[in-house]
């Protein structure tokens, strides 16, 4: 195998229940998953589509799929701090 293979298994051992355990959490964990996350695909997104005309579209689809992320955990939650 590849070094970036190895490097991608291994990132997705860590990250795989560490996003589990935000979702299952839930509350302001879920919240500030759900940014950092945005974040860090909002800039991937700018570095791939710079200079490009359908950059701004790529940004809106980000946010409207981040927040019905959010919607669907925060109503199909059965928490009540929410």
């Amino acid at each position: 195998m590849s070094k970036e293979t190895i490097k991608r298994i291994l990132s997705s051992i860590i990250i795989i229940p560490i996003a589990l355990f935000f979702i299952i959490k839930g509350s302001i964990f879920f919240i500030f998953f759900l940014s950092v996350c945005f974040l860090i695909a909002s800039y991937e997104w700018y570095n791939m589509s710079k200079n490009k005309q359908y950059n701004i579209l790529g940004h809106i689809f980000l946010i409207i799929s981040f927040y019905f992320a959010y919607l669907w955990r925060h109503y199909l939650s059965l928490d009540p701090e929410l």
